[in-house]
């Protein structure tokens, strides 16, 4: 029984009025659910798709990893620095590579 319907009692009214509030809340609750379930996978219109995608992002990172190994070789001659960039953007590029569809 639902909670108008207790009220309904305690006040004297027919149990009909009870009957009557639970079949509107029931019938509410179930147009509530379908029209969540209508809008639920819609995306809103507002957004707009991502303008970088993470493979992007990935790539601008690994051209600015190599260019501050040649800055540091070209500017003091370090060869360690242009080795540890050329080193570590290897890992990067092979993984931007293979997890990027084709």
């Amino acid at each position: 029984m639902s909670i108008l319907g207790y009220f309904a009692k305690l006040h004297g009214r027919s149990p009909a009025f009870g009957k009557l509030s639970e079949l509107t809340a029931n019938a509410s609750r179930r147009s509530i659910h379908s029209q969540l379930k209508q809008h639920k996978h819609q995306p809103p219109p507002h957004q707009n798709p991502p303008l970088m995608s993470p493979s992007l992002i990935l790539w601008i990172y690994i051209a600015l990893l190599i260019l501050g190994g040649l800055m540091g070789f070209v500017k003091a001659g370090s060869k360690a620095s242009l080795i540890a960039s050329v080193i570590c953007a290897i890992p990067l590029i092979i993984c931007n590579v293979v997890a990027t569809p084709p």
